[in-house]
């Protein structure tokens, strides 16, 4: 039988242990309490080769070493098993508030994992308390979840529930500190998606209130992960998750082949939360954004022309004309170029016959040099002559150094900064 992960063996203790708790990121430490037919004893464990419980150690209260060592041998004739897999070494401890005792577990030849300890270990306390009167430990029933013996037993019986529900087929990994979460769904195409979710520290204990999270990374548009995180429980936001997986993968789809098929100059490597492309239309001086709604990813996208203005009122016209033309059907690309009135797209050249400037790379600003401005604006304003980009800012700042510029109804004009035709560009505070 193949070895259970690290998550399929920390969801097992949780669901049958839910007040153990991992305190080292490693899971080499446990403290908590183990709960038997009603009773609570306090416990904590050392598993140095964790997942193994080779070696390891535990540390109780005087009331479950006072169970174990007076039913050991009703123990041993009810259950032979047990004596191979537990030798106990007694050694008393006192301490400020209260007696610990220390045990040592002797595995011998056999090795099992940790969870599969902790059922034997179980199974072993449940014999001790059958086995005969226990009146002289005078053992209390406790209720922790009032006595606040064990910090955001809340949280743990919450995540516990949830995770439940969800099974180990599409979580991924839980932190140490179960403050955390990653899980996995499949998309259409068989490409996995990943929703990593983290907790919320939630100090009222309230098991009236469910727990908050965030979502801190997954390849979702940003609006996506505003709808996701607006669900107050795990398997409620996971299914969301699933649903707009489902709803986006069509776009998904269409968007990797229209990526193969134009001249892409922005983003350079997509992500699939990326709603946009910035292409070429007329290399180098027309070029067009596209930004579709990825609540609405089946209608069209809102278009931006940039470039020379003569050419870009031709485009806008015929977007205006042919834009009711778009067919959900039909790949985006085929869509572009129906609206557009063009027979295909543009594709980037080889690099051996690239023509662009070395100075300058194509969809740059030719001021500042960079495609993005530190606002996350494109280059927008560019020369009819000499095909150059600019950001309206950088244009702007340069223009309005010049002597002979001139500002007339918010627009300021002078010469293009690489070939002196003339040209204007928006003054950014109109």
């Amino acid at each position: 039988m193949a070895t259970p992960s690290a998550s399929e063996i920390q969801l097992d203790i949780l669901r049958k242990f839910p007040l153990l708790v991992p305190k080292k990121l490693d899971f080499t430490c446990y403290e908590g309490f183990l709960e038997i037919k009603g009773f609570s004893f306090r416990i904590s464990f050392d598993v140095p080769n964790y997942p193994s419980s080779k070696g390891i150690s535990f540390d109780c209260d005087w009331k479950l070493s006072e169970l174990l060592q007076k039913h050991k041998n009703t123990i041993v004739r009810v259950s032979p098993m047990l004596l191979s897999s537990y030798l106990f070494r007694f050694i008393r401890r006192v301490n400020d508030t209260f007696r610990n005792f220390f045990f040592v577990s002797k595995m011998g030849s056999s090795e099992i994992i940790f969870n599969e300890y902790l059922d034997k270990l179980n199974s072993l306390m449940v014999d001790c308390l059958d086995s005969g009167d226990n009146s002289h430990l005078y053992i209390e029933r406790e209720n922790f979840s009032k006595t606040g013996h064990l910090d955001n037993l809340n949280h743990y019986t919450s995540i516990l529930t949830e995770l439940i529900e969800l099974g180990t087929d599409n979580l991924i990994s839980i932190s140490s500190d179960f403050r955390s979460v990653s899980l996995s769904s499949a998309g259409c195409n068989g490409e996995e998606h990943v929703l990593n979710i983290k907790f919320n520290h939630d100090e009222t204990h309230d098991m009236t209130l469910r727990h908050s999270f965030e979502v801190v990374d997954t390849d979702m548009p940003e609006a996506i992960i505003k709808i996701i995180q607006k669900e107050n429980t795990i398997s409620r936001a996971f299914r969301v998750f699933c649903d707009q997986i489902r709803i986006l993968s069509r776009i998904w789809s269409s968007l990797a082949l229209f990526d193969q098929q134009c001249w892409l100059i922005d983003p350079i490597n997509p992500r699939k939360a990326d709603m946009y492309r910035r292409i070429f239309i007329s290399p180098p001086s027309v070029m067009a954004q596209l930004s579709w709604d990825p609540l609405k990813p089946s209608q069209p996208p809102i278009i931006k022309f940039q470039g020379a203005d003569a050419e870009i009122d031709k485009l806008r016209c015929l977007q205006e004309k042919h834009l009711e033309d778009w067919d959900e059907e039909c790949s985006i690309l085929d869509n572009i170029c129906s609206v557009l009135q063009l027979k295909s797209l543009p594709q980037p050249p080889p690099p051996e016959t690239n023509s662009v400037s070395q100075t300058v790379e194509m969809g740059e600003c030719s001021i500042c040099y960079t495609i993005e401005d530190e606002g996350g604006i494109l280059p927008e304003e560019s020369c009819g002559k000499c095909l150059s980009n600019f950001h309206a800012a950088c244009l702007y700042e340069w223009l309005e150094g010049l002597p002979g510029s001139r500002l007339v109804h918010g627009h300021i004009s002078g010469p293009c900064p690489n070939c002196e035709t003339a040209m204007k560009c928006p003054c950014p505070h109109t």
